[in-house]
């Protein structure tokens, strides 16, 4: 388990279950897709309401699953001890449909269903980095060797922009030739990842 909050304040209640719950979704919509002709992907000329707000629940490939769990299980910890479980589980969906709305707004990258939550991701990277970006992030592993253990790292939060470049790439290698992909969504991508910076920052200074 990876969490902001040091061991030793470490409570069943400060532990990042929303972020725990988004990929257990992922997982999920991931494992219901492998039996089913096709997913709920945002294509422009056949939006429906399930679509747009579907779409970010199912990652196309294993690649994207892996990748934007990890991303996740880095970027949703920091953002659920800050502003509280409720709001961060209020603001990833939205931000997942408002990417979407954006990414149909602009001209295609690509004629492919977009699927996934890249959108999302770049949204909560964005808060992230305005909200730690003086501070750095300190990080608690936990996990199970002879025993419940723990180590803490800090990293910097210009690190965290390495990470999401690295994820993209290794998306990108592992995208289907034919079948839906993320959709190569740079639209939608940029626009959340504005917006979740101006969020995180309305909201550490109205702190």
């Amino acid at each position: 388990m990876l969490t902001t909050v040091p061991f030793d304040r470490l409570s069943p209640r400060r532990v990042p279950w929303v972020t725990f719950a988004v990929v257990l979704l992922w997982i999920g919509a991931f494992v219901y897709a492998g039996h089913v002709e096709s997913v709920p992907g945002l294509v422009r000329e056949q939006v429906t309401p399930a679509t747009l707000l579907a779409h970010w629940l199912f990652p196309a490939t294993g690649a994207q699953l892996l990748m934007g769990s990890l991303l996740l299980l880095c970027l949703g910890p920091v953002l659920e001890e800050a502003w509280g479980p409720p709001f961060l589980a209020g603001f990833l969906p939205v931000m997942a449909v408002y990417t979407g709305g954006a990414y149909l707004a602009f001209p295609p990258e690509s004629t492919r269903p977009l699927v996934g939550g890249a959108g999302m991701l770049a949204a909560a990277l964005g808060a992230c980095i305005v909200r730690q970006w003086k501070d750095g992030i300190r990080y608690t592993a936990v996990y199970w060797y002879q025993g419940v253990r723990h180590a803490e790292f800090w990293i910097p939060a210009y690190v965290l922009p390495g990470l999401w470049f690295a994820a993209e790439v290794v998306m990108e290698l592992g995208a289907e030739g034919a079948g839906p992909t993320r959709g190569l969504s740079y639209s939608g991508q940029a626009a959340g990842f504005a917006l979740g910076g101006v969020i995180a920052f309305a909201l550490r200074h109205y702190d």
